[in-house]
């Protein structure tokens, strides 16, 4: 290696040495038929990883395991090469794989701030340095050939030696560089490839995530003839008034003139020279040939066919000087009766290339896949085929918890997955070029994707983007990014990368691509800001860089204001580059965004902040990173099935500065909708439901007797009509299934309304018959009527009985428990229609004395008292990420500020009520209790019932006490009440300002499964609008319906379902729990028909009775009914957490394993709520909207407590 005065690794106008042009990722074949199968293939069968041959002779994998050798500094590294020391290394290392996930080094985490504070582009002396090196083989058939070296990607800065000879130098730590191997002649070399972790290269990749260290995606050899097809753009626009696609190709030869002409050869003296000589030196024999076929019929399949019908698409004669040609083809060829490439139906045609030499012999041949799509900027509309698209998006970091950046195939496809069933349509890159397998993925599946340059100075924000030095820097990241991925139709947008300011270099990178490549707009959140600084939005700044305006976190009213506002002449679209900060339990206001979105023109969605939790898994305590050495393909904890199969209970996972990394930003690396195995938050669900791409409105109709239900179903798909798609209606009266019906819906086009009759289960047409005849009083009680849409077979992204759309309707009030008592108003014979008479879950005799009369007296008590202690008023919850902390200022502190100084954290302990009197007085005499909890004036009284009290509670919060966590009572119960049924919402958690998603029903889970194992434990599982709770000592089995159903016959929370879903077999995080008739059994796999169309029962027998709720001993919270002793109470339920950790506990860990270990004799912590606090964004973003806030006033909360040892009747 040259000496130089500044060492290359912190030369930011060197930016790479000897690498070749970027281009994508195409092996060469040596005919076209088995460069269909390649394509057809993954990239592990492609390059015969794992010890399999490849699927073309000319590539050679070197992933695997490597000798290493660790430094800690750059210049000691440099000194080893080719030394024999490298026969003696330290140890082996996995390729790819990070060396920070395998033992050397640690790895360390910083969202903002640089991890040293060297100025740029100078970096630390101590540089941990790591030095690979394999024997590789170059094998006889390649002899005379052009040898390439493809290093996927290394962090941060890679060098590349073959023989102890430096072959060249790469930077941008996520992108492929190339090397061509000039002295690789069939035999054993020695290939050496030394990383440092830090060079110039690191202050234009400061973005929110784990710096690492190392080689961490696939390094393979290629070899071509001497001429070969250097670069290959495929580019299809579509016609959508005229159904016509206009493909543009492009390819470039390149190849020495020893290949045709020998007496013109001049070869360089060294890899470092140029080729020497003049134009005539790179002019080929006349006679070279393309010929390029292209398929006659589009593919809509995961999986291409092996043998696709394809035709001729030109055939060209390539000229063989330079001067003239440049050795290029250029061909625009307009095609008829094209079907278009979109999110939604993602048809690709495959394109094959052979070259043929003057003797007409093939050298070469490779194949790509190709799609029709126009993508156009127009009256504030991005459209994609004609068409303005709303963007359900999401920002996707690369990141596994035991691999670090290198994510297995098996792990995109779950996210593709996840997303298709959750309603995305649209990924941002976040914020770099991700490994070439994804764009392929998302190619077949259908996702539109945002392809971000790897490029963020955020530390350094205003001063890089203006330097000279560091112009070409950012240039060649753009410029390398677009060559690699650009024929990719999945690829919507170009961004110029993240929070790096806006200066000409971002204009350089602009200019450079609409050039290039005008197909496709450009995107940078930093023009949309003040010039300088990133302050506040300018949204009439920066038309000559974007052409999206693309703010990050704006409010919901700077967006609307902006839409019924535009600045004169304005014809960009605002989508949200980031939006609804997704960092522990959050995600607050969500449908209030999406409201907005679908209300205003002009606006036209973003992309949620972020994907995955970048939690590094460790062995809890000890910090252990479990790593690479962990890791199995297909293991049940982190790949595919993660999310069928729940989270494990023991699974830790560290964040910032839990691996003596300072300085760091803790726990913002914590900001994914998926935890990092994959299983979907509960927030989850909330996203799904505001993005579902078809409405239902459910319409009773009093008029139309023989219908007197009516479901009015409009698509919001953008292309597709719909198709194999079913509806299925159910219904419950005051917690009674009434039936579920299933039926196949005809196909809708987009925008397309229908109105369904749907078949009624008999008990549900009974009902609707009483409450809607002339006359009538109605029937008394809460009508609920589900209905959902799901899919009736297998789709490529999801299974049979997925559900894709849902809503619910109710009508009238739920009358008491009283009311619910031996109701059967199913007369259909069916047992699956009906609740036997006295299923009510606490199983009270229907006028029982005192049920409905706090005056009656406590005579039939239980003989063991199932409270702990009295009711104590708490104000306190375990404090959220949003309430603890705040990335952006806004002139309010975070939440928990206000809450420490007025004392809430140690009103926990001193609003406790005094010992007197004992429990059980409850059940049989009044009591009466006053205090002040941190300015809050709570009154509680009680009143005996006959067998258990009535607990009234009175909250005065003043003015001054604007954002106050909860208003709640806390109940300690004896340890055995660990099995929860309730009636109200669910089946996971919900919040006042994350609720749409959860529907009323009644629903089934063991206390454990309500935890959520956010990674900061916090505030979790709470419970909305309920009409009654029960606590018992068994599960039982399910007793009544869900949101029109039964319960799954798992029967869990959070840890059988996605998202905290209850019962949902569906990995993807579908609605609801599973249900009889239409339900998901426990194989995911739709049940068999039962009578009337519906689907099958799941997780009973066919016509099986229901059984009762749970067994044993049992505590029955309701809200308590109106009665002239109780007029004022208007709630229309209370809401509640469950749990086996205490406040305190959940207050005071900072990670999961400093969560105390439960064992049987743990009590169970019951909180019930006259008002619970939102949860907002505050972490990056608006925080909690006033309406979501605990008003000033007077809140009350009005339950009665039944206490029952009797075992249930038979």
């Amino acid at each position: 290696m040259k000496t130089h005065e500044i060492p290359s690794w912190m030369d930011p106008r060197q930016t790479s040495a000897n690498i070749l042009p970027s281009r994508p990722a195409l092996l060469p074949y040596p005919d076209t038929a088995s460069a269909l199968k390649g394509l057809n293939a993954s990239w592990d069968e492609r390059l015969g990883r794992g010890g399999e041959s490849p699927m073309t002779p000319w590539v050679q994998c070197l992933d695997g395991v490597w000798d290493f050798r660790f430094f800690s500094q750059a210049e000691s590294a440099f000194a080893a090469i080719g030394t024999p020391d490298l026969r003696n290394p330290q140890g082996k290392i996995q390729v790819p794989g990070v060396w920070t996930m395998q033992g050397w080094d640690h790895p360390w985490y910083t969202n903002v701030i640089m991890p040293f504070p060297h100025k740029p582009p100078r970096v630390p002396d101590h540089n941990p340095t790591g030095l690979y090196h394999k024997r590789v083989s170059i094998p006889e058939n390649w002899r005379g050939r052009r040898v390439v070296l493809r290093l996927g990607a290394a962090e941060s800065c890679a060098y590349v030696y073959l023989n102890g000879s430096f072959i060249g130098m790469t930077k941008d730590s996520r992108l492929a560089a190339e090397f061509e191997l000039p002295d690789a002649q069939p035999g054993d070399h020695s290939l050496e490839i030394l990383v440092l972790r830090w060079s110039d290269g690191s202050f234009i990749e400061d973005q929110d995530q784990w710096w690492m260290g190392g080689i961490h995606r696939s390094v393979y050899l290629y070899s071509t003839d001497r001429v070969y097809l250097q670069d290959v753009f495929v580019s299809g626009d579509f016609n959508a008034d005229q159904a016509t696609g206009l493909l543009t190709l492009q390819v470039s030869l390149q190849g020495s003139a020893a290949a045709s002409r020998p007496e013109l050869e001049q070869r360089p003296q060294s890899s470092l020279d140029p080729w020497p000589g003049g134009p005539e030196a790179r002019s080929l024999e006349p006679g070279w040939k393309l010929v390029a076929q292209i398929s006659r019929n589009p593919v809509y399949t995961v999986r291409d066919p092996e043998e696709p019908a394809m035709m001729p698409l030109l055939t060209r004669l390539i000229s063989g000087e330079y001067r003239a040609s440049g050795h290029q083809i250029r061909a625009v060829v307009p095609m008829d009766g094209i079907e278009p490439w979109s999110s939604e139906q993602p048809n690709r045609y495959l394109v094959t290339l052979s070259l043929l030499d003057p003797r007409g012999r093939v050298v070469e041949c490779t194949a790509l896949n190709t799609g029709f799509r126009s993508v156009r900027v127009r009256d504030r509309q991005l459209l994609i085929n004609g068409k303005a698209v709303l963007m359900k998006g999401v920002n996707r970091h690369e990141h596994h918890p035991r691999l670090g950046k290198t994510v297995p195939r098996e792990d995109m496809i779950r996210d593709i997955r996840l997303l298709k069933q959750n309603n995305f349509n649209a990924v941002r890159t976040s914020h770099y070029p991700n490994t070439e397998e994804w764009y392929e993925l998302c190619d077949r599946y259908g996702i539109y994707l945002v392809d971000e340059a790897n490029i963020e100075s955020h530390h350094y924000y205003d001063q890089l983007c203006r330097e000279p030095d560091w112009a070409a820097a950012f240039l060649d990241r753009a410029v390398r990014m677009v060559q690699r991925d650009k024929n990719h139709p999945s690829i919507i947008l170009w961004s110029l990368g993240n929070e790096s300011g806006d200066g000409p270099h971002h204009r350089a990178m602009a200019a450079w691509i609409r050039s290039y490549d005008p197909s496709r707009p450009i995107q940078y959140e930093g023009s949309v800001r003040q010039e300088w600084g990133q302050g506040p939005f300018d949204f009439s700044r920066g038309r000559d860089v974007t052409e999206i305006i693309c703010p990050m976190y704006p409010t919901i009213a700077e967006i609307i204001q902006w839409a019924q506002h535009p600045p004169q002449g304005e014809h960009r679209p605002l989508i949200m580059c980031e939006f609804s900060h997704a960092m522990g339990n959050s995600n607050g206001s969500f449908a209030d965004y999406w409201k907005a979105v679908k209300a205003y023109p002009g606006l036209q969605g973003g992309f949620i902040w972020d994907w995955i939790d970048q939690g590094i898994e460790v062995d809890g305590p000890g910090r252990t990173i479990l790593g690479v050495a962990a890791y199995k393909p297909g293991h049940p904890s982190l790949g595919t099935e993660a999310s069928e199969q729940g989270r494990s209970p023991t699974r830790h996972y560290a964040y910032g500065g839990d691996f003596g990394d300072s300085p760091n930003d803790l726990s913002f690396c914590l900001n994914g909708i998926v935890w990092p195995d994959g299983t979907p938050h509960p927030a989850m669900d909330e996203i799904k439901s505001c993005f579902q791409p078809l409405d239902i409105q459910i319409i009773h109709r009093p008029q139309a007797s023989p219908a007197p239900l009516e479901c009015r179903i409009t698509s919001r798909y953008d292309f597709v009509p719909t198709k194999n798609l079913g509806l299925e209606l159910s219904a419950l009266l005051d917690a009674t299934p009434l039936g579920t019906s299933l039926q196949p819906l005809p196909s809708l086009t987009p925008g397309q309304s229908l109105a369904v009759c749907p078949d009624l289960p008999q008990p549900l047409a009974l009902a609707l018959k009483e409450t809607l005849a002339p006359g009538s009083p109605g029937i008394r009680g809460e009508l609920v009527v589900t209905a959902r849409i799901v899919t009736l077979q297998d789709e490529e992204w999801a299974p049979r009985g997925h559900v894709i759309a849902q809503n619910q309707t109710s009508h009238g009030r739920w009358q008491g428990l009283e009311s619910q008592e031996n109701r059967n108003i199913s007369d259909s014979g069916d047992a699956r229609y009906s609740a036997p008479p006295g299923d009510a879950p606490s199983r009270i005799p229907a006028g029982a004395p005192g049920v409905n009369s706090p005056d009656a007296p406590g005579t039939t008590l239980p003989p063991v008292w199932p409270l702990l202690g009295l009711p104590c008023p708490v104000i306190w919850r375990a404090p959220t990420e949003n309430d603890t902390f705040k990335a952006i200022p806004d002139g309010q502190p975070a939440a928990l500020a206000d809450w420490l100084a007025w004392g809430l954290d140690t009103a926990l302990a001193e609003s406790a009520p005094p010992q007197e009197p004992s429990p059980e007085h409850l059940g049989s005499g009044p009591w009466n209790y006053q205090t002040t909890v941190a300015g809050v004036d709570v009154v509680l009284t009680t009143q005996p019932l006959s067998r258990g009290f009535r607990l009234h509670a009175v909250f005065t919060v003043p003015p001054d006490r604007p954002r106050l966590p909860r208003l709640g009572i806390h109940l300690l119960l004896s340890p055995e009440f660990r099995h929860a049924t309730w009636y109200g919402r669910g089946p996971g958690e919900g919040y006042p300002d994350r609720r749409q998603s959860t529907l009323l029903g009644v629903y089934r889970s063991s206390v454990q499964d309500m935890y959520q194992p956010y990674i900061v434990p916090q505030e979790h599982g709470h419970l909305q609008d309920l009409r009654w709770l029960e606590l018992s000592t068994g599960p039982g089995t399910p007793s009544s319906a869900g949101p029109g159903g039964s319960l799954g016959s798992t029967g869990s929370f959070g840890s059988s379902g996605p998202a905290g879903s209850l019962g949902s077999a569906d990995p993807a995080g579908s609605f609801g729990p599973t249900r009889p008739g239409g339900s998901l059994d426990s194989t995911g796999s739709v049940g068999s028909s039962g009578p009337g169309g519906s689907f099958g029962s799941a997780g009973r027998a066919e016509g099986e009775t229901p059984a009762r709720s749970g067994s044993g001993r049992r505590i029955l919270v309701s809200r308590a009914w109106e009665s002239p002793q109780n007029s004022e109470n208007s709630q229309e339920g209370f809401s509640a957490n469950i749990s086996l950790f205490s406040l305190r506990d959940l207050t005071e860990a900072r990670h999961t394993w400093d969560l105390p270990a439960l064992g049987p004799d743990a009590p169970v912590h019951l909180i019930l709520d006259a008002a619970h606090r939102g949860l907002g964004t505050a972490t990056c973003g608006p925080d909690v909207l006033p309406e979501y806030e605990i008003a000033p006033g007077i809140h009350r909360l009005d339950v009665d407590i039944i206490l029952d040892d009797a075992a249930p009747e038979e």
